[in-house]
């Protein structure tokens, strides 16, 4: 099965995005930070109702090893053909650098390290 999975899911870009893909069998994936799956909660079954399509929503942090999914995930995404978005990112220019940097820079390399 081929699975599409997102960063950055409630998210606009990420939200978005994840709309244009609801056509076909694929599996759409959404890692999403714990402090943001009531939202994400909210903005999958609105997605679900408007489409159809079941958007799967996996906890996790992309500023942690492993993006911080737990390890029954992780093994079930392996056993996919995966396409990634990473669309998480701090847009914001006023949060502190340290956070900007954890989140843009460290987080990103967290993705890469995880799909490689």
């Amino acid at each position: 099965m081929q699975e599409i999975i997102f960063t950055g899911f409630p998210g606009f870009i990420a939200s978005q995005l994840i709309c244009r893909h609801t056509r076909g069998d694929s599996r759409l994936t959404a890692i999403v930070l714990p402090s943001e799956m009531e939202k994400a909660r909210a903005k999958a079954q609105e997605i679900e109702q408007e489409t159809g399509t079941k958007v799967h929503l996996v906890q996790g942090d992309i500023t942690k090893g492993a993006l911080g999914i737990s390890p029954v995930e992780r093994i079930r995404m392996a056993e996919n053909d995966c396409i990634f978005w990473h669309l998480a990112a701090i847009y914001d220019l006023a949060v502190p650098r340290p956070i900007a940097w954890k989140v843009d820079v460290e987080g990103t390399q967290n993705v890469l390290e995880f799909i490689a």
